[in-house]
């Protein structure tokens, strides 16, 4: 499950992720992966959402940059595997990933500045 965003500087922010959903709305959505087909699903349940359920998407991992870090791709796709967001998709660094927890990092602009937005996972037992 998704346990925890957090930012690298304080201060209360609106923030929509992956042009869905609020930081609010996906914290504590369940994310599951199928590495076979390199899919998966996430939910967003928060009652004070407005548009819960279930969202598709198509993941990969390529190899590391030259400086070892590995990129986390994500990208919505709908139940037919077609692109729900006109083809767009969102690069992560993956900072840790073991048997049980996976975090990733994604780095935006904020007023002219890199913000950096902390994704926090655990392995549902």
């Amino acid at each position: 499950s998704l346990d925890k965003i957090s930012y690298d500087r304080s201060g209360i922010f609106e923030v929509t992720l992956y042009n869905d959903a609020s930081a609010e709305c996906l914290t504590g959505g369940v994310w599951k992966f199928i590495p076979n087909n390199n899919t998966g699903k996430y939910t967003v349940n928060e009652s004070e959402c407005t548009s819960t359920g279930a969202r598709n998407f198509r993941f990969t991992i390529p190899q590391p940059n030259e400086s070892g870090v590995y990129s986390f791709l994500f990208k919505p796709i709908d139940e037919k595997k077609k692109s729900t967001n006109n083809n767009k998709g969102y690069r992560m660094t993956l900072q840790h990933l073991d048997d049980t927890t996976m975090t990733w990092t994604q780095t935006v602009s904020l007023e002219g500045s890199p913000f950096v937005i902390t994704m926090n996972n655990n392995k549902i037992q």
